[in-house]
């Protein structure tokens, strides 16, 4: 029977398997020697997942300062349509498109669940203490950031579609009172 000889450095999963006890999709190490490198490889992983929750938590303070503005913007509207003093539907219709675009930058701004699932800091001390190494602990760690970061993202786009569509009421309700009052 011909037995292979593997590099150290190739993935020790051949069949892509988890471990053995399965609760956690860690991959098992093939030898002491190719540790080293998988640690390596999931710091590696942990930096880019770091640097994407931090690009997002940028994204979603970036999309609450446009719903302030959309909030500001849909005020300024009513503010208008009231110190006319004229009262036909087309201008009625264009504060209420005001009054919905306010709503939806509101959404934009302090939306339930906003930020997202977050790690568990008690779950994480808990389980980083009963891990058999290094690599289980940040194995761990590793896969609850990456559930807080498609949970926050997942809200992130959810509220981003709320401004943009308060956006477009707001520019309708604005060439809805401009047309108006042309007429």
């Amino acid at each position: 029977m011909d037995e292979k000889k593997t590099d150290m450095n190739e993935d020790p999963r051949v069949d892509g398997s988890p471990s053995d006890d399965g609760s956690t999709g860690l991959p098992a190490l093939a030898s002491p020697a190719s540790a080293d490198d998988h640690l390596a490889r999931l710091r590696l992983v942990h930096d880019e997942v770091d640097k994407q929750r931090a690009a997002l938590s940028q994204r979603i303070g970036n999309l609450q300062t446009r719903a302030a503005i959309l909030v500001g913007g849909a005020g300024v509207g009513l503010t208008f349509l009231g110190a006319t003093g004229t009262k036909t539907c087309w201008v009625w219709l264009a504060g209420l498109l005001s009054i919905i675009a306010a709503f939806a930058g509101v959404a934009g701004i302090v939306l339930v669940g906003q930020k997202g699932k977050e790690v568990s800091l008690p779950d994480l001390r808990n389980s980083a203490m009963v891990a058999e190494d290094l690599y289980s602990a940040e194995w761990t760690l590793v896969d609850d950031k990456i559930e807080a970061h498609t949970s926050a993202l997942k809200a992130y786009e959810w509220r981003y579609r709320a401004v943009w569509v308060g956006f477009i009421v707001l520019a309708l309700s604005w060439v809805l009172a401009t047309v108006s009052f042309k007429s």
